[in-house]
C-alpha cells in the first residue's frame, strides 16, 4: 500500500451466530451496488486477533475443523496486522459498505470492543434462529470431525470450552443470545445493532432485506434474485465429512465441480444427507436449558420468540 493511502475499513458485520442463515444474508448483501465484502466473506480478523492475544493457538482438531470450514490459516492468525486485513477491499471502492460477515465475532464479549477501536462508527447485524435447531445444525455440520454423538458431546461441551476447542464446537454455548447481543448493544449503542431472525430471511426475505436497507440508509431500488439459492450447504454425513476434509479431495474439488453436472450434484446431496434425529431426552434437555435466555432475548429485542420455548 502507498504511504498516505486510505484504506476500505470494514464497517459492516455480520458477527454471528454460526448457523443461523448468516452465509445466505451476506450474499444477498453482497449483491447491493453499495455493499461488498471485498475477496471474501468471512475474514476471520478479529476473532483470530482475539485467540492470538489469549494464547489460544493451537486449537484440539483445528486442523480438521478449519479445512471443513474453508480457512485457509489453520492454527495460525489469518491477517498479520489490519493492513493486511484491510487489503482484502482493496479491489472495492466508491462503495459505502466495507462488509465482513465472520460468525466467530459473537462468541467473545471482548471481540466487540476489538472492532469498536478498529471502526467506532460500524454498524453490527446479529442473525438467531431457534437455538434447538442452531445447536442441532451445528453438530451435523461438524459430524465425522468431532466424533462425540450428540448427546456426549452436549454433555462434554465444558470440558471442551474448558480444553480450548474453537467455539465453532460449541453446539449449545453458541445458542445462548443474550448476554452476547447486549454486549454489542452496549459498545455500539442501541441504534447501530440490528437483529434478525433466520426465520423472516426465508419466509419474508424481501421485507428483511428493505429493513436492513433503510437502516443502513441505502436505496432499495436493485434486482436481487430472490429465487436463487444463496446458502447450498446441507447437512451431510461423517463419511461425507471425512470426504469433504481430504486433502486429496480439497486439491481436485475444482476440477469435479467442473466435470458433474449441477443435476447430478443436487442428487449426491439428497442421497448423502443426514437422517438422523435429535433424541426426545436431548430435546427436553435444551428447551430447559435455553427457556430462560429465550425469554431475556425476546425482552432484549423487543421480539415475540414464544414459539421457539
Amino acid at each position: 500500500m502507498i504511504e498516505g493511502e486510505i484504506m476500505n475499513k470494514p464497517n459492516l458485520f455480520i458477527v454471528g451466530f454460526p448457523k443461523t442463515g448468516t452465509t445466505a444474508l451476506a450474499e444477498m448483501l453482497n449483491n447491493h451496488p453499495e455493499i461488498s465484502y471485498g475477496k471474501r466473506k468471512e475474514a476471520y480478523y478479529f476473532d483470530t486477533l482475539y485467540f492470538e492475544n489469549k494464547d489460544l493457538y493451537p486449537f484440539p482438531k483445528a486442523d480438521k475443523l478449519f479445512k471443513s470450514h474453508n480457512i485457509l490459516s489453520r492454527n495460525k492468525p489469518v491477517f498479520n496486522n489490519e493492513e493486511e486485513y484491510c487489503s482484502l477491499y482493496n479491489n472495492v471502492d466508491d462503495i459505502k459498505y466495507y462488509l465482513d460477515a465472520t460468525v466467530f465475532y459473537i462468541a467473545y464479549s471482548e471481540i466487540a470492543n476489538l472492532i469498536y477501536e478498529f471502526n467506532e462508527s460500524s454498524k453490527i447485524i446479529i442473525m438467531i434462529r431457534n437455538p434447538i435447531d442452531r445447536a442441532w445444525s451445528n453438530y451435523v455440520y461438524l459430524k465425522g470431525i468431532y466424533e462425540d454423538d450428540f448427546s456426549e458431546a452436549i454433555a462434554n461441551e465444558k470440558n471442551k470450552i474448558n480444553q480450548g476447542y474453537h467455539p465453532f464446537s460449541y453446539f449449545l454455548n453458541l445458542g445462548l443470545y443474550y448476554e452476547r447481543i447486549k454486549k454489542y448493544i452496549k459498545v455500539f449503542g442501541k441504534s447501530n445493532v440490528k437483529v434478525f431472525l433466520d426465520e423472516d430471511l426465508k419466509s419474508n426475505t424481501q421485507d428483511t432485506l428493505e429493513q436492513i436497507f433503510s437502516w443502513l440508509e441505502l436505496s432499495k431500488n436493485f434486482n436481487l434474485d430472490l429465487n436463487k439459492k444463496y446458502n447450498s450447504s446441507v447437512n451431510t454425513n461423517s463419511k461425507v465429512n471425512w470426504i469433504r476434509t481430504n486433502n486429496i479431495f480439497l486439491k481436485i474439488k475444482p476440477l469435479v465441480k467442473k466435470l458433474i453436472s449441477k443435476k447430478n450434484i443436487n442428487r449426491a446431496k439428497k442421497i448423502f444427507k443426514d437422517t438422523e434425529e435429535m433424541k426426545d431426552s436431548d430435546l427436553l434437555k435444551l428447551k430447559k436449558i435455553y427457556k430462560e435466555d429465550i425469554i431475556k432475548t425476546s425482552k432484549l429485542i423487543n421480539r415475540d420468540l414464544s414459539h421457539w420455548t
